[in-house]
């Protein structure tokens, strides 16, 4: 029998540090794409970057959600952003204590 080593040979450990690198790395290109989508000048490209930053929230969200989301967090906090979980806790609790 062949058996490949698991990961390329990488530790469980190594494997999750690699993907929490990919995911904040890809956290830091699309905080640059969106900053740049946002300067009056660039509207031209604006649709492109905002399409990028798209692109990479998923890839990063796939990296981080096999770090345990050590990162940015879940699915819903990389494509919904960071209030996300906030505003659906806040929600829930005004459910709860029969706020309308």
């Amino acid at each position: 029998m062949n058996h490949k080593p698991k990961f390329g040979g990488f530790t469980d450990d190594q494997v999750a540090q690699i993907l929490e690198q990919v995911a904040l790395t890809i956290d830091v290109a699309c905080g640059i794409l969106r900053e740049k989508a946002a300067e009056p000048e660039e509207v031209d490209i604006s649709l492109t970057l905002h399409g990028l930053d798209a692109m990479l929230n998923a890839a990063g969200a796939l990296a981080d959600s096999a770090t345990g989301g050590n990162v940015i967090g879940d699915m819903h906090a990389w494509l919904c952003g960071p209030l996300f979980h906030r505003d659906r806790a806040t929600a829930a609790a005004h459910a709860e204590g029969g706020a309308a």
